[in-house]
């Protein structure tokens, strides 16, 4: 006992790795191509207001690198999931649903809910774009 003593006080308790977002997404309406692509939309308010930043695949699933030089520690954001399906990367009016099918309706209920991007090695979000397939345009 004695001997894990030191050990147990010695702990690093910072994340000091890169850390990734993996967002599967469930979308069969429409194709997803490297034109028409999916877009993870990250905010910094529930709002739909105050983009971090953005990224974009042409597949289903969308990886996001939290690199360590970014220090976001334990960050807690909103997400959401953009379908561009001009091709444009103008995500205006594009079909989009947020996390835990958070909707867009108009700004007096417009809140996303968070996401807390935890000091883990990788993050796995599930999405269902088919469920924003009424009315759901990105603002």
């Amino acid at each position: 006992m004695l001997v894990l003593l030191p050990f147990l006080f010695n702990c690093n308790t910072t994340f000091d790795e890169d850390r990734f977002v993996i967002i599967d997404v469930h979308f069969t309406l429409q194709p997803v191509t490297e034109t028409n692509r999916l877009w993870a939309v990250v905010f910094l308010a529930p709002n739909w207001t105050n983009e971090l930043f953005r990224f974009s695949l042409g597949t289903s699933s969308i990886i996001i690198p939290l690199l360590k030089t970014f220090n976001l520690n334990d960050f807690v954001g909103y997400v959401a999931v953009v379908y561009d399906s001009t091709g444009t990367g103008n995500l205006l009016n594009q079909q989009c649903i947020g996390f835990r099918n958070s909707q867009f309706i108009n700004t007096a209920t417009a809140n996303l809910d968070s996401v807390a991007f935890l000091e883990i090695k990788t993050l796995f979000i599930d999405i269902d774009l088919d469920t924003g397939l009424l009315n759901f345009p990105y603002p």
